[in-house]
Parts: C-alpha cells; sequence; structure tokens
C-alpha cells in the first residue's frame, strides 16, 4: 500500500467512505481502496474497496448498512466492497499489495 499514491476520488468522497465505513464496521475499521480508482491515468471505473472491519459479527448486515449509507451521501456508483475474510485470497492479495489506505 502507497499512502502518497494519487488515488481518483474526492477528498469529501474519501471522507464519507471513512465515516460510513467507521459508523458501519466500528471505530479503528481500516478502507483500502484499490483496482482502477488508484491509477491516476484511468477514467471512469467502480470504487474498489477492501474492509478490514473492526468489528466481525453480522458482517453481511453491517456491509449492506455500509453500501446503503455509502451510496446516500455519494451517489448511486458503482461499488464494490471486499470484506477481509482470508489473506491469501488473490483478491485480497491485490488490494493489500497494490491499494491504497484511506
Amino acid at each position: 500500500m502507497t499512502a502518497c499514491q494519487a488515488i481518483r476520488l474526492r477528498r469529501d468522497e474519501v471522507r464519507s467512505i471513512k465515516e460510513t465505513a467507521a459508523e458501519a464496521f466500528g471505530p479503528g475499521t481500516r478502507v483500502i481502496l484499490f483496482g482502477s480508482r488508484v491509477d491516476p491515468h484511468k477514467k471512469g471505473g467502480d470504487i474498489d474497496l477492501y474492509i478490514i472491519p473492526a468489528c466481525r459479527d453480522h458482517l453481511l448486515d453491517r456491509q449492506l448498512r455500509f453500501l446503503a449509507r455509502l451510496k446516500l451521501r455519494i451517489g448511486d456508483r458503482k461499488i464494490d466492497v471486499v470484506i477481509q475474510e482470508d489473506p491469501q485470497r488473490l483478491v485480497e492479495q491485490e488490494a493489500i499489495t497494490t491499494g491504497v489506505e484511506l
């Protein structure tokens, strides 16, 4: 993860994502943006988020609440959420190695 890497999200979007994740998954939740939004040379694309939740109970309910609230805050955009489950999964490895923590 590169903290200083440019990302294609506005500051208010980043703030909304972080606040909504903390509300849904608990304070201390980590959010990593990965995929096309971390490549400044691409255009468009969905928002790919890797969530490392502080609270691990009722994850499906928390994920649905997170997505619903986030869409109310930033608009109806294509958002893909991967919840930390097994750091050996390829999608998790991709998020960890190429993503940017918000």
